[in-house]
């Protein structure tokens, strides 16, 4: 699909696009929204052996920003285990690093792509004096 990506509706609500283009909104209502965490890693990583590739994702899971990763990233994030897992122990092919790769931008766990994250605020943020200053001149 040509084109630009489609911006994450966060974006378009900071952005004030929505006080713009009222329709925008409601084309994205039904958007679903995951609040529960990652939780524990997949049985499958559990299995004697894979000591390792547990490793790797605990080691992914800690390293995210807090509050982006869901319960619909567990897949994502066993992949992105695996594939550091191969990396690690020098048995990666090319397309393995791409596939790392990948599921690293999608996860926001790259330099750019952290720019383009917005997690959930944690509690204490709530009442941030400069945002309301911030809020209240735009």
């Amino acid at each position: 699909m040509a084109g630009r990506p489609r911006k994450p509706t966060a974006v378009l609500e900071m952005s004030g696009a929505y006080k713009k283009n009222p329709g925008r909104a409601a084309a994205r209502g039904g958007e679903p929204t995951v609040t529960d965490g990652i939780g524990e890693p997949p049985d499958f990583l559990l299995i004697p052996g894979r000591e390792r590739e547990l490793g790797c994702w605990r080691e992914i899971v800690s390293e995210a920003h807090p509050g982006v990763l869901s319960k619909a990233d567990r897949i994502i994030v066993e992949i992105a285990a695996r594939m550091l897992f191969k990396v690690r122990i020098s048995i990666a092919k090319p397309a393995d690093i791409k596939q790392l790769e990948s599921c690293l931008v999608r996860l926001g766990m790259t330099p750019i792509d952290r720019s383009r994250v917005n997690a959930k605020k944690d509690k204490s943020d709530e009442h941030n004096p400069w945002r309301e200053i911030a809020e209240n001149t735009a």
